[in-house]
């Protein structure tokens, strides 16, 4: 199911697109295929994302999926799966977005399709200028009270996802943008691959499992937790706990 507000694009041979109202999805999935240098990389996730100049001054940031684990020598960018991983991923975080949850804005979803039932897939969403990763804000320096604020606020947000049904698949340091700023900062939450969605809020041991995988990218991050430490991530929780 197409959600509202997408329409099907088919840009060229082989190529399917999901694009927003008002997305030239062939010029973006020109650009796709064949890489420009708008601008550098953005260095979100575990490597840095292409990003894509966009008529209105922004940016679009393009994600291409690949295969982790044994299989990134293998298949590498080739999938097979069912449904198609952009276009679910572009259904659930605009489903998100419309539940109230601080994430990116999509623009698009590209497949290309392979032999048989192999393709390649990428997501466009729009860059959240400003932003870098809470990893990257903590290894910053940010302390003290600055802190306690910044891990309350990640905390409500993740609150709110769950209240909102979406079970995010790779919550991690990485995957929670930070956009600094007066009376306090703000809190997105980025790459919904495999996330799911209920119709109504996230039942508690899917949320349980949602911080746990948090907690252990606390720990495989910052071994000796000097980042955030026990009474950090306590401070989290409390805020998570109270914003109901």
């Amino acid at each position: 199911m197409i959600p509202a507000g997408f329409e099907t694009v088919t840009p060229g041979p082989g190529l399917t697109m999901l694009a927003a109202h008002g997305v030239d999805g062939a010029g973006l999935a020109s650009r796709i295929m064949t890489p420009g240098d708008d601008a550098p990389p953005r260095h979100f996730g575990r490597a840095g994302l292409p990003a894509v100049a966009l008529a209105d001054g922004g940016h679009a940031l393009v994600r291409s999926y690949q295969h982790g684990g044994l299989l990134r020598g293998i298949t590498r960018h080739w999938f097979i799966s069912r449904p198609l991983r952009p276009f679910a991923e572009l259904a659930v975080t605009v489903a998100a977005r419309e539940r109230g949850v601080a994430a990116p804005e999509v623009l698009a979803a590209l497949v290309a399709r392979g032999y048989g039932p192999w393709y390649r897939g990428w997501l466009i969403t729009r860059e959240l200028k400003g932003t870098e990763t809470l990893w990257t804000a903590l290894l910053g320096g940010v302390s003290g009270h600055e802190k306690q604020l910044l891990l309350r606020r990640v905390g409500r947000a993740l609150r709110v996802m769950h209240v909102s049904g979406i079970d995010h698949a790779d919550l991690n340091l990485r995957n929670i943008l930070v956009l600094h700023g007066l009376p306090c900062p703000k809190v997105y939450i980025i790459d919904f691959d495999k996330a799911r969605q209920y119709r109504g809020p996230l039942p508690a041991a899917r949320a349980q499992r949602n911080l746990r995988r948090l907690l252990r990218s606390v720990n495989k991050l910052d071994r000796g937790r000097a980042r955030i430490r026990p009474r950090d991530w306590q401070c989290l929780l409390d805020a998570y706990d109270s914003h109901r």
